[in-house]
């Protein structure tokens, strides 16, 4: 039997070779929450919009990307990275403000979750626990 030699598409050792942050990058642009992200930012409505939904939600998956073990882990990152605090998407120009504190990261996304409801293509992944990993 004759096998026809390919080059794979890509290989793991090129995402391996990436930096951490492009690593998330590639995880934020391919994830299927847009439904998830825009029923909570529908439920916000006119709310209150100090940390934006999308900040917050962007954030909780860059604290399962990078296992931290708990959301103020996660927060003391992005009060020391400037870099992932643009990455997932909070203002620039506010600082270390820009980062929310534990309560508002996790009231918002946890009661909202509750109610969200998400079409089953979306594959929507289970709900974050306050214990990241």
């Amino acid at each position: 039997m004759a096998t026809i030699a390919q080059k794979p598409l890509f290989g793991w050792d090129q995402i391996e070779a990436l930096g951490d942050l492009k690593r998330l990058q590639l995880v934020l642009e391919n994830l299927p929450d847009e439904p998830l992200v825009k029923k909570l930012e529908q439920e916000r409505d006119r709310g209150r919009d100090r940390y934006p939904i999308r900040a917050m939600w962007n954030a909780l998956i860059a604290g399962i990307v990078f296992q931290h073990p708990t959301v103020e882990a996660l927060l003391r990152e992005l009060r020391r990275n400037a870099q992932l605090r643009q990455v997932c998407g909070f203002e620039v120009l506010k600082g270390l403000k820009a980062v929310p504190n534990s309560w508002a990261l996790m009231n918002r996304n946890t009661s909202s979750r509750q109610e969200a409801t998400v079409s089953p293509s979306s594959t929507a992944r289970p709900p974050v626990s306050q214990n990241l990993t």
